[in-house]
């Protein structure tokens, strides 16, 4: 677990974790093919929310590619 500080406002959830995952793969810790394990609430900014798990591959140039299914190759 890499936690990085961030002040940074969204509009939604989408918005955050597609600018997260460009910020960690441009700063080198990521890089395309990397699965990213992300927890979220659904209120941003709330501290004690977290509801969510999702499952991201990173793909070419920071994009996000939501995984469909888990392999585990």
């Amino acid at each position: 677990v890499y936690p990085i500080a961030h002040v940074q406002q969204w509009k939604d959830l989408n918005e955050a974790i597609t600018e997260a995952i460009h910020t960690l793969s441009n700063a080198g810790h990521l890089s395309p093919g990397d699965r990213v394990i992300l927890t979220s609430g659904d209120s941003l900014g709330k501290e004690g929310g977290t509801n969510t798990l999702r499952l991201i591959q990173v793909g070419e140039g920071g994009s996000v590619e939501e995984q469909a299914e888990l392999d585990l190759h």
